[in-house]
């Protein structure tokens, strides 16, 4: 695994040209001391520094570990100041062995030979918040985990920048980042930094589920993040912090919407059932499919509902092709009644209906059947026809673990509806009241 970049020019070389640039503005900051002495200690280091960004993108260097108070004059100042701002321009983790550097006037120390390593400060929209690096007169270099250390400890700080960020928010007391934009769920309508969940919870509100698409000048479609935040309070029930859960959801929206268009264009191709109005089987077996290949990928439950309008044969022999017609179509409008908009319908012939539902094992098979019971029960008491309506059902679930072709889970599905439909006594079903 790639950790960073290895820059293979002489630092010293670039020290000597930019020596006429001003030396890092210093703004001690006691909070930020121990990541820049952890950052030596877990390196082995004898220089550790943490350095923010300003409005400007300026490096201030913020806590010292190695290097001589007051910093305005430690010997390897210019070193330092280098590095900084060579990580806060480029963003990434750069990491030099045994590179000889003449500092020039910046530093006032002549020849230095040694290495070091930095990686960014970056916050939840990509943009840098400063940088933490490491130097030493070693020459052989940082290795992989040096920087995977200096990684960890980065996000540690990136976290306490941001809990700064919040609490000054929740008071009013800050701004968006240049250049970056907050939308609410329906990737439309602006969200100010006072309704982000995290500072939602600063406030004492626990908020679930809540989906923000940040935008910023790199990444101009933006990312969608599923935020869920609980306060932290003390034992008197102040809020103290907040436990925030982020997780990027862009490729998962990005599937859902593909989905949607997938099925609008599934319309257009006549998939769906013309009597009900849910997918026919090709229109099933194409979205399906879709969804089983997502599951694969991402290890979530799916479960296959089948369901069968019984007696409809007699249905059609004893009332005519139109009750059974009609029949079918209440079927269908009880059966979405009871699932979810997200669930996945299908007439697939005759009698025989199926329900996709994402997000759902055999444990909701049986509330899903309760429901459709509760459904037809009401149905049946206040409808006027000379017959009961009744629908057998079975289901099975698709295991991301131990993953099964479609039509074998249709095949389980149907087995299993059949064993309802033989456990039902005929004065049950659907004739005659």
């Amino acid at each position: 695994m790639e950790l960073g970049r290895d820059v293979a020019t002489g630092i010293g070389k670039e020290a000597g040209a930019s020596s006429s640039t001003p030396l890092l503005a210093c703004e001690h900051d006691a909070a930020f001391d121990r990541y820049a002495w952890l950052a030596s200690k877990a390196t082995g280091a004898s220089i550790g520094v943490l350095a923010l960004a300003d409005a400007q993108q300026q490096p201030v260097l913020t806590s010292a570990a190695g290097l001589a108070h007051p910093w305005e004059t430690a010997s390897k100042l210019g070193l330092v100041q280098l590095l900084v701002a060579r990580t806060l321009n480029e963003g990434i983790v750069l990491r030099s062995h045994a590179t000889a550097s003449e500092l020039g006037e910046s530093a006032d120390s002549g020849a230095w030979t040694g290495s070091y390593a930095s990686v960014p400060l970056l916050g939840p929209a990509g943009h840098i918040l400063g940088a933490l690096c490491v130097l030493d007169e070693r020459t052989s270099g940082f290795g992989d985990d040096d920087v995977r250390a200096l990684t960890e400890l980065a996000t540690l700080a990136t976290a306490q920048i941001e809990l700064r960020a919040g609490a000054a928010c929740a008071h009013g007391g800050a701004q968006p980042a240049p250049g970056v934009e907050l939308l609410r769920a329906d990737g439309a309508t602006p969200l100010s930094l006072d309704e982000l969940p995290f500072i939602r919870a600063l406030r004492g509100e626990t908020v679930a589920q809540a989906e923000v698409l940040v935008r910023w000048p790199e990444q101009p479609q933006g990312r969608w993040h599923r935020i869920n935040a609980t306060p932290l309070r003390d034992a008197d029930g102040v809020v103290r912090g907040a436990i925030v859960v982020d997780s990027d959801v862009t490729e998962q929206r990005q599937a859902q919407e593909r989905l949607s268009q997938m099925v609008e264009a599934l319309r257009l191709l006549a998939l769906l059932d013309e009597l009900t109005g849910l997918h026919n089987r090709r229109g099933f077996t194409a979205l399906a499919e879709h969804q089983i290949k997502m599951a694969n990928q991402t290890g979530r439950p799916l479960l296959i509902f089948f369901a069968d309008l019984d007696d409809l044969k007699v249905i059609n022999d004893t009332f005519g092709h139109g009750a059974g017609d009609q029949t079918l179509r209440d079927a269908a409008r009880l059966l979405r009644a009871t699932f979810r908009e997200s669930d996945l319908l299908a007439r697939l012939g005759g009698d025989e209906f199926v329900v996709l539902a994402c997000d759902a094992t055999l444990n909701d098979a049986s509330m899903f059947a309760a429901r459709l019971e509760a459904a037809l029960r009401a149905y049946n008491a206040l409808s006027e026809r000379r017959f009961k309506l009744s629908i057998s059902t079975g289901a099975t679930a698709f295991d991301p673990r131990s993953p099964e072709p479609l039509e074998a889970l249709l095949k389980r599905a149907d087995a299993a509806m059949y064993r309802d439909k033989q456990q039902r006594r005929s004065s049950d079903r659907a004739l005659p009241r």
